[in-house]
């Protein structure tokens, strides 16, 4: 009797964090980094070995950081969701200790770099661009698309949608995906860089899908009202189509979305200076 009335508090909040949008997140990353794994590019281990070096690096950082701001005790699963993502596009290859340093630098800057308690760029994009202008461009992105096609792809899809509808983001997830797809159908009809085909094969669809799914709707970084879901979506998506065309560089997919998350930034900050002058002008 005793054992199930103490056992019901943890139970009650397991249920509430696989509820949660982070919870959903984080169960669908799992699925998909335990379909892919034994298909990354060097071994399942040494892939393994860099996502829990990734995900642990990150969340011991967080913990440090809210430690030492006096916020309490918190377990870091936004700072587990940054470190997978990093250990899941990077490729193994990039070694499990610059792994560790990209997870540390963008929990960092995801405590610095905010409006209010919520960062102003989803940190794991952030990493991936800074890697990619300090010349690691290993982005394999083999957490979405290293098993074959017949299994990864059904996977992925079914994750991200489930994701998108928990987390309430299937606008911005849809944006997005309509504006990436449809636009480069378009360029490519027209003859406007018939290169951009490549992005109707793999590995670019499912680096799309799982972009889309898991990066794009992070909910301290995305907007929550629908609207603001729809131009949000097409933005990063313009932006990263524009980035694919003139530059072909690795990062174009985290810069997009760094461009969406700088919208939405200043989008808060006159939200906040709104409120603060209406509050100031109530009070005199």
């Amino acid at each position: 009797m005793t054992s199930a009335v103490l056992a019901t508090p943890t139970a009650t909040r397991a249920r509430r964090w696989l509820k949660s949008p982070i919870g959903t997140v984080s169960v669908a990353m799992l699925v998909l980094a335990a379909v892919n794994l034994g298909w990354a590019s060097t071994s399942a281990a040494t892939a393994g070995l860099g996502l829990t070096v990734a995900v642990l690096t990150a969340g011991a950082v967080d913990v440090l950081i809210v430690g030492l701001r006096g916020w309490g005790w918190q377990l870091p699963l936004g700072a587990f969701v940054t470190g997978g993502v990093l250990g899941m596009v990077l490729d193994p290859t990039v070694g499990a200790g610059q792994l560790a340093l990209l997870a540390a630098g963008a929990v960092v800057v995801k405590h610095v770099l905010r409006i209010g308690r919520r960062p102003m760029f989803n940190p794991a994009a952030l990493a991936l661009v800074v890697a990619d202008l300090l010349g690691v461009r290993a982005q394999s992105w083999w957490g979405a698309c290293a098993a074959p096609i017949w299994l990864g792809v059904p996977v992925l899809l079914v994750a991200v949608l489930f994701v998108a509808d928990r987390a309430n983001r299937l606008p911005a997830v849809g944006a997005f995906l309509a504006t990436w797809f449809g636009a480069l159908t378009i360029l490519v009809s027209l003859g406007y860089g018939a290169e951009l085909a490549v992005a109707f094969r793999e590995p670019l669809v499912s680096m799309a899908i799982y972009f889309a799914g898991i990066m794009l709707l992070d909910p301290p970084t995305s907007p929550g009202r629908p609207h603001q879901q729809y131009l949000f979506g097409f933005l990063v998506a313009i932006v990263g189509i524009v980035l694919l065309t003139i530059t072909h560089d690795s990062a174009f997919l985290p810069i997009g979305l760094l461009a969406g998350n700088t919208w939405l930034a200043v989008d808060r900050a006159r939200t906040r200076m709104r409120h603060t002058a209406a509050t100031a002008r109530s009070s005199t």
